[in-house]
Parts: structure tokens; C-alpha cells; sequence
């Protein structure tokens, strides 16, 4: 069986990838602009210093998928199941994304910046989101459910709605104008 290739220090823009383009086992170093991945197979494919910027990952695979140093900024991930990636040496970041019905389901993504990013009903179930920043986020339905957020920062998120009796929520910084969202399941009203 011949080995996938590697690629290194290659930038791509406005490519529309097709499944044969991606037969690689590794980009490492490489910038994808505005450039179209939705609903394709990038399962076992190690991403390595990698910026993806105005991209469309809708839907995408990525079953053993790997990001180390991966950065997504105004991309597009709606529907991206990431529960099965690589968590080895997990390290992504996203920002002006929209994540909207993605799952992060049981995956330690402690210290990830999730700035200025559409998160309405992504599944975080079960994961470790220690130390995270949730700057200026909209978390409209968002499911935290056996959550950590020890130390996370929730404190210009918005739309939030977190059970801290079923969340770890030690240290994590909520403003006060989301002190609701934290109280919603006592069916109080706050003025």
C-alpha cells in the first residue's frame, strides 16, 4: 500500500476541494482562503499549523481527523460532528465562525478561543472547555450538559442557558447581565 502523501507550505484559494484532491495524509503549514471543503471526507488527515480563512467546512467528516495549531477565522462549520477527531494534541481555534449545530460531545478542548462565533444549538456535552474564551459568542440553545467550564470565560457570551448543578463551573466569569441563563431551570424572574 503506497504511503498518502504530505503537504507543506502550500496556500489555496477560492478551491473548490473534491474528495480525489484530498488524498493526503498531512497539510502541514498551509493557509486554505475561501475555499469550499462542505460535506466531504477529511477523516484521518493530520492538519498541522494550519489557517483556514472564510472556508466552508459544513458538514465535513473528520473521524480521526487531527488539528494541532489550526486556527478558522469567518469560516463556515454548521453541522460538523467533531466528537471523533484526534485528541491527542488537540489546539484549534475559532473566531467569527459560524459553528451552529456542531457537536464538540466529550472532547478536551481546554484554553480554545471560540471569539465573536454563531454557536446556536452545538452539542458540548461532556466536554472539558476548561480555561476557554467565549468572547462576544452567541450560545442561543447551546447544550452544556456534564460540562466543564472551571475557569472559562463566559463574560460577553450571550444567550447561554448553563445548569451550574449539572456543569463544573468553578472560577468561570459570567457577567451579570447572563446571570440568568444560569438560573433559568429555578423558573424565577429576574429585574
Amino acid at each position: 500500500m503506497l504511503l498518502k502523501p504530505s503537504i507543506q507550505d502550500q496556500e489555496y484559494s477560492s478551491i473548490i476541494f473534491t474528495q480525489e484532491l484530498l488524498e493526503v495524509r498531512e497539510f502541514e503549514s498551509c493557509i486554505f482562503n475561501a475555499s469550499d471543503f462542505s460535506d466531504l471526507d477529511l477523516s484521518h488527515i493530520d492538519f498541522i499549523d494550519c489557517d483556514f480563512i472564510g472556508c466552508n467546512l459544513s458538514n465535513v467528516k473528520v473521524l480521526d481527523t487531527s488539528f494541532r495549531n489550526v486556527s478558522f477565522t469567518e469560516c463556515k462549520l454548521i453541522g460538523t460532528d467533531f466528537s471523533q477527531i484526534k485528541q491527542l494534541v488537540l489546539d484549534f481555534q475559532f473566531n467569527n465562525c459560524n459553528l451552529s449545530f456542531t457537536s464538540f460531545d466529550s472532547i478536551k478542548m481546554k484554553n480554545t478561543r471560540i471569539a465573536n462565533c454563531l454557536c446556536q444549538e452545538v452539542d458540548f456535552s461532556s466536554a472539558d472547555l476548561s480555561n476557554c474564551d467565549f468572547s462576544l459568542s452567541d450560545l442561543n440553545r447551546a447544550i452544556f450538559h456534564r460540562t466543564s467550564l472551571i475557569s472559562a470565560d463566559l463574560s460577553t457570551a450571550f444567550n447561554y442557558i448553563i445548569d451550574p448543578n449539572e456543569n463544573r463551573v468553578k472560577n468561570a466569569i459570567f457577567s451579570r447581565d447572563g446571570i440568568h441563563g444560569l438560573l433559568e431551570q429555578y423558573s424565577i424572574t429576574i429585574v
